[in-house]
């Protein structure tokens, strides 16, 4: 079979995948990197547990690989089963494709639509975006999913459906469009000294700082001060950007957040000077081509980026 000699040709797999195999090995595969556990995966394919389970082990034994290993609550592909989520998603986006409407009927659609953006971002952009949604598509459901170090190979695998990033960080056979250019604002609490003052990059060095572990300003701002040869201190580093703001009113620390971010009257803004430049970030998506679901998604982002530019 075309698809079997594909697989096999694609990622070297053994013998034992042959004309006799069980496809819908595949689909239960699939349904599992797309949703990234056993007990979703049989949800979404209306099918138990112990199912899906069993199946997984069929086709570990077919590849001759454990394909995925389970680490703490979450899956993680092997490299193998890495390239085979590739293979299958295309396969079976392909075979849906060909099942699909020729237009995505977003009044009346359910999908759920999982979107990936930097923690700092989900404020200013996710609630435009949920106000999109609501509005286009009333019956559907958004995951607004932390960016991490995996996104790339979820948006490859289909269990993503865009993602929001700075050029450079989402590798692979993704594409991307420029979406937005993010600008930043430091915070003080209403009696800091620096409240209300444009400081230069040494007096932003004077004080211990707040900063979001993976946040794109604060690699922005660190290479800024170590660049001119300043020294950085660092205050607290947290695991979320929705403390911020809380943990610079009740400290002396110095906090970054987006330029469009409401404050509270606790809380007061310090413009930064002109070296910390505003950031282009970019949107990145697989599978819009044969997803007419997926390619209306990725113009709602488009838009919704647009409305926060022109607003």
């Amino acid at each position: 079979m075309a698809v079997i000699h594909d697989l096999r040709r694609a990622a070297a797999y053994p013998a034992r995948v042959d004309a006799s195999f069980d496809l819908n090995l595949l689909r239960v595969f699939d349904a599992v990197m797309r949703e990234g556990s056993v007990t979703r995966a049989a949800r979404s394919l209306h099918v138990t547990q112990s199912t899906v389970s069993h199946a997984l082990a069929r086709l570990r034994v077919a590849v001759g690989d454990p394909l995925v290993v389970r680490r703490g609550n979450a899956m993680h592909p092997t490299s193998t089963g890495r390239r085979l989520a590739v293979e299958v998603h295309d396969i079976m986006g392909r075979i849906r494709a060909n099942f699909a409407p020729a237009e995505f009927e977003a009044a009346s659609s359910r999908r759920r639509f999982v979107f990936a953006l930097p923690d700092t971002l989900v404020g200013p952009f996710g609630i435009a975006l949920l106000g999109q949604v609501a509005v286009h598509a009333p019956h559907a459901g958004l995951e607004l999913r932390r960016l991490t170090d995996t996104t790339a190979d979820e948006l490859a695998a289909g269990s993503v459906d865009a993602a929001l990033s700075v050029p450079g960080r989402l590798v692979g056979a993704l594409r991307s469009a420029p979406l937005l250019d993010v600008t930043w604002q430091a915070v003080v609490n209403s009696t800091h000294p620096l409240a209300g003052a444009t400081p230069d990059l040494a007096e932003l060095a004077r004080w211990p700082h707040a900063v979001v572990a993976d946040a794109p300003v604060t690699e922005l701002v660190g290479s800024l001060l170590a660049a001119r040869g300043l020294e950085r201190r660092i205050g607290v580093v947290l695991t979320t950007s929705a403390l911020v703001t809380r943990v610079v009113a009740a400290t002396e620390l110095i906090g970054f957040v987006p330029s469009t971010e409401h404050l509270e009257q606790s809380v007061r803004s310090v413009a930064l000077p002109p070296e910390v430049h505003g950031q282009p970030h970019h949107l990145f998506w697989g599978a819009a081509e044969a997803d007419p679901a997926c390619a209306w998604f990725v113009a709602t982002l488009l838009a919704t980026a647009a409305a926060i530019t022109d607003g």
